[in-house]
């Protein structure tokens, strides 16, 4: 039921909206939308090192009191950090910038303490609750943006007013399922501020390695949103939003993912490993299909976003290292408590493709080839992350899923209709039934 609210939120943010506002309108509701998905950082890794720290333990009431006391702390950093971003917004920022700014000063404190709630339930291994907020929170969204459709009220501000509220309600809603964090006997302050800042020591660097993850693929987004202008990063914004629902599919299974591998037997996770990968080769693969529709889609309804359609491949085709990054190789990096070296990769990678993403579109001034750099710097990202896993799991996974999306760019370029269906079809059961022969033989 959540994949499918995101699934209805993808078509409306991603197809619906952009067609109503136009490439400008549009560009500046997804600058609000990537700025908020930002706010993370503010949790300083606390959201992170609650399932680190806590993933199986039974809750009592030294640890409730410990972690009421840790939240309440953080609650009034944050409140700090929400009136210098709404003073800096307001006196020395202008315009559009300005509204923008002070938005996501009222998302700060809403944005964390769901984070916060979130890393609660999955500390103490409650993936339902987890999935019953996301899909509450997805359907207040939707239903607010249904009725500004409905109202003929589809304006950037008015969308962004929308995704706030929802984000207000959702921590209400949290705060009172999870009321005893809050309104619970708390410890010793000296205690809570230890336990504050064990848990941020613990997730700084999965909050870090998380923020810079979401970055890599934005590398393009941030490169044209400074030096372009706002109808081009609209258009790019466009088409990286088309691929949210397989990044954001991809994500939540590995949230979920990740407390179960902590709570698995050692002699499990080679072959739980295994199982996610056939499963992420079989489901996202299928993916690939619906391209050729989506492209046939934009030209007859959507012309106003063709420009960017010559690079709408190279960007699809970046999804799926991405996704199968998230959703099966990170959870085994932090059931492994390999958070330096996820840190050292996500870092080093951003910052040289952030670099090279610059310097190329600064060159030649064409998009295009920054979709190509997001492309290839992706696969170089998962190809990375892969080889460094632990050694039991050198000889438990196979390239062949890499060939995927070599294939599909390959095959999109050459074949045109049902020649590409044919083709691609094809390969996409040959590399199953491969996949799952080598994993069946495992």
């Amino acid at each position: 039921m959540t994949q499918g609210m995101l699934g209805l939120m993808t078509i409306l943010t991603s197809i619906i909206l952009p067609k109503k506002m136009g490439p400008e309108g549009y560009g500046y509701y997804q600058e609000f939308a990537f700025y908020l998905s930002l706010i993370n950082v503010l949790g300083f890794g606390l959201n992170d090192g609650l399932p680190l720290v806590y993933a199986g333990a039974e809750k009592d009431e030294q640890h409730i009191g410990l972690l009421a006391v840790a939240i309440k702390i953080h609650l009034i950093i944050l409140s700090v950090i929400t009136i210098a971003v709404m003073t800096f917004s307001i006196f020395f920022l202008k315009g559009e910038k300005s509204y923008i700014f002070s938005m996501l000063a009222i998302n700060i404190i809403p944005t964390v303490v769901i984070y916060i709630f979130i890393g609660i339930f999955l500390s103490e291994n409650k993936s339902i609750l987890y999935n019953i907020s996301n899909l509450f929170m997805r359907g207040i969204t939707c239903v607010g943006i249904i009725l500004l459709l409905a109202l003929d009220l589809v304006e950037y501000r008015n969308l962004v007013f929308v995704s706030t509220f929802g984000t207000v309600i959702m921590m209400l809603v949290l705060g009172y399922m999870e009321k005893a964090y809050l309104l619970g006997e708390e410890n010793d302050w000296r205690e809570g501020v230890k336990e504050h800042k064990k848990l941020c020591i613990a997730g700084i660097k999965v909050m870090t390695s998380t923020v810079l993850m979401g970055l890599v693929p934005a590398c393009g987004r941030i490169a044209i949103e400074y030096f372009g202008n706002i109808h081009e990063y609209g258009i790019y914004a466009f088409y990286i939003s088309l691929l949210s629902v397989i990044l954001a599919f991809s994500s939540a299974v590995g949230i979920v993912l990740f407390p179960i591998l902590r709570n698995s037997k050692k002699e499990n996770l080679t072959k739980n490993y295994q199982l996610a990968s056939y499963l992420y080769i079989v489901v996202v693969g299928t993916a690939f299909f619906f391209f050729k529709l989506m492209c046939w889609l934009i030209n007859k309804y959507m012309p106003e976003y063709l420009e960017g359609i010559s690079y709408f491949s190279l960007l699809f085709m970046s999804c799926y290292p991405l996704g199968k990054i998230h959703m099966v190789i990170t959870p085994y990096y932090k059931t492994y408590r390999m958070e330096d070296s996820l840190l050292r990769i996500n870092f080093f990678i951003f910052i040289i493709e952030l670099i090279m993403t610059i310097v190329v579109y600064l060159l030649f001034k064409k998009v295009y080839f920054v979709a190509w750099i997001t492309a290839v710097f992706c696969m170089i990202y998962y190809w990375t992350m892969r080889c460094n896993l632990p050694s039991e799991f050198k000889n438990k996974d196979d390239v062949v899923d890499l060939y995927i999306p070599i294939a599909f760019v390959i095959m999109e370029t050459l074949f045109n209709g049902i020649g590409y269906y044919v083709f691609y079809g094809f390969f996409y059961i040959g590399v199953c039934i491969y996949a799952y022969k080598k994993f069946k033989c495992n």
